[in-house]
């Protein structure tokens, strides 16, 4: 084996890791905003009847494009702040489970979760 074949070796294992943790970070990111994540400290979304957690997705525009949202943003929105809309004025959290501030966190704590993908410690 030459040089050039162990480089081409090595660029291909790279390569690898390279999707597996961008892959592992969307899964990562997707789950704290939805279930809540000790990494982030993000509760996740509150559960009362469901329809909020199970409006997320994650899915691939791209090979290189990974989009996370809910259908239901107006609801979103006044979970994620707690401002009720459109008068404005407090937004009644019901739930017992999850919270708000999950998309605030898990932006903040986008360094952990790569961190955390690529040591694959979770």
């Amino acid at each position: 084996m030459t040089l050039s074949d162990d480089i081409k070796i090595f660029n291909e294992k790279i390569d690898v890791w390279d999707r597996d943790v961008f892959d592992k970070t969307g899964e990562l990111i997707y789950t704290s905003i939805v279930e809540g994540s000790a990494i982030t400290g993000a509760p996740g979304q509150p559960v009362d009847e469901g329809g909020l957690r199970a409006s997320w997705s994650r899915v691939y525009e791209d090979a290189n494009t990974q989009l996370i949202g809910s259908g239901l943003s107006s609801y979103n929105l006044q979970n994620e702040d707690g401002i009720a809309r459109p008068g404005g004025g407090e937004y009644k959290l019901k739930s017992p489970v999850g919270g708000r501030h999950s998309v605030a966190l898990t932006v903040a704590g986008f360094g952990a979760i790569v961190d955390a993908a690529k040591a694959g410690d979770a």
